[in-house]
Order: C-alpha cells, then structure tokens, then sequence
C-alpha cells in the first residue's frame, strides 16, 4: 500500500471516528465525489419490517454498487439516538419495500453507514463483527445516530435517480451530482399512508 492511500485512509478514519464519538451531525462541506471515494461499500437496500412502535427497521441488501459489504443485512435500532426527534422524522419517511442507498466504511473495526432516501439521509454505526465463514454475510446490528439534516446539500434528489447516477459517478465515466452550499439543512417529505392518493 502507497504513503499517500495510507495518509488518504487515515485521514478518513478520523473524520468519521470523529463523527461517530462525538455523536454530532456532518456540517461540513461533504459533497458527493467525496462521499464516493471514501466509503469502501455502496449499495442498493430495501427497507423491511419496520416497527414505529419499538423504533426500528431493517434494511436488506439488493444490489452491490462498490465493494463487497460483509453484510446482508443492517438491523437498525432508532431509540439510542440522542437527538431524540430525529427516530420519528425517519420513520415517517420509510416504510416496507422502500430503496435506499447506503454508504458503509469500517474505522478501527467500527462500522459507520450513511443512508439515503429521498431527501432524507441519517447515519448509524454498529460494533458488528463480519462473518468468519468464507462466503456468509452477517447481519449487523445498528445505532441510529441522526438524521444528517445538512447532506441535503450534498444531495436532494430522488433515490431512483441516485440510483442510475451511481454506477457512472463511480467508474469515473460521469461527474458526481454537484454541492449546493444553499440548500437549507433538513429531511425529505413524509411519505403519504399506504393507499392515500396522489
């Protein structure tokens, strides 16, 4: 391994060891290229089995976009978060069958994710160890740590697009979406009850 992927991948484990202790919100400049490079798995999910009342869901992997995940599967519990809105701002905005995107790297054995859908991202973080059969993927149990109110900026639009984006951002054939420092910090709109009109 070169001096300089050494120096990048330290670089970033700080960042998000940063991120992850001190349990506070991105606020920097964070756009989408950099998102990219530096997360070592990305992949297309499904929501599943969400639980409004015990505040959580699961998210299952469908499609591998970088990297290989060493999970099938992320388990995510909304009631450790420490901004205690945020659990209900995320779960009014999934539900069943939901595509989402996640962007998942490992810090000092810790696993950090992002995810994204529709306007909406939120971090979480798990202690989870892979595997140690070949060819079996765990599945990690997550912290909810927040709902990442100011990568709004980084990103807004839809999943579906993000989607189709993706696999040309990330072989370099297209330039990832561009920062909007002007976007204001938020979430994406709450989906409308199952059977409501448009």
């Amino acid at each position: 391994m070169g001096a300089r992927l050494r120096i990048a991948i330290l670089a970033t484990g700080l960042v998000l060891v940063g991120a992850m202790s001190l349990d506070a919100m991105i606020v920097r400049k964070y756009p989408m290229k950099e998102v990219l490079k530096q997360s070592q798995y990305v992949f297309e999910a499904r929501v599943k089995a969400v639980d409004a009342r015990k505040k959580r869901f699961v998210v299952e992997l469908v499609r591998e976009l970088k990297g290989t995940s060493p999970f099938s599967r992320l388990n995510l519990n909304l009631q450790v978060s420490s901004k205690k809105e945020h659990p209900e701002l995320l779960l009014k905005r999934v539900r069943d069958g939901l595509p989402v995107v996640i962007f998942g790297t490992r810090v000092r054995g810790d696993f950090f994710f992002l995810g994204y859908t529709n306007g909406t991202w939120f971090s979480m973080g798990s202690k989870s160890l892979p595997s140690k059969e070949p060819g079996r993927r765990a599945a990690a149990v997550c912290a909810f740590r927040c709902c990442e109110i100011y990568l709004r900026r980084t990103y807004r639009g839809k999943t579906s697009e993000l989607l189709a984006l993706l696999p040309d951002a990330l072989a370099g054939k297209k330039p990832a979406p561009a920062y909007d420092p002007k976007v204001k910090p938020g979430v994406g709109a709450e989906l409308k009850p199952a059977g409501a009109g448009s």
